[in-house]
């Protein structure tokens, strides 16, 4: 998942939990008030694509006590993908940026040392002390070899 996407599904969480302490509190059933809270999720319409999640599922609105605005054209079109597209782009070199990322600078013919999963707890060492040597790497996939063993691992394992 995107950084973007895991931030807004927590989001969510959080406005759905408030929603259901909210139906807690007044005491009524927290199913009737999940199914509401749904309803109004799939009706509104989102920034990045500027739909509901509804009409891009089903290419229609969903009936609801709402007051809604009909649209005229459809939004399943190359220009909502695009939009969407690049505020996902924008929201990335963002997270990034705050994260401080960097594309791996791990080349075949390297030395590495490989994340130790092996064993655990507070005094295991973090990388195993036997090197391997990087024979091929295909986008974030490594293939290490150590002696006549060879792994395939993530370029975060390094």
């Amino acid at each position: 998942m995107w950084p973007q996407a895991i931030g807004e599904v927590e989001r969510q969480n959080r406005t759905l939990l408030k929603a259901l302490k909210v139906a807690q509190e007044e005491g009524k059933r927290w199913q009737n008030e999940l199914l509401k809270f749904l309803l109004a999720s799939r009706a509104t319409p989102q920034s990045s694509t500027g739909a509901t999640p509804a009409y891009l599922m089903f290419g229609r609105e969903l009936k609801s006590k709402l007051p809604e605005l009909r649209r005229d054209t459809s939004v399943l079109d190359e220009s909502t993908r695009e939009r969407d597209w690049s505020n996902k782009l924008i929201q990335k070199t963002y997270a990034d940026y705050r994260r401080r990322a960097s594309d791996s600078q791990v080349l075949p013919g390297d030395k590495v040392l490989l994340k130790n999963t092996k064993s655990s707890g507070k005094l295991a060492p973090n990388f195993e002390t036997e090197p391997y040597r990087v024979l091929t790497k295909e986008g974030h996939e490594l293939k290490l070899q150590s002696n006549e063993v060879v792994y395939r691992r993530d370029t975060s394992f390094v």
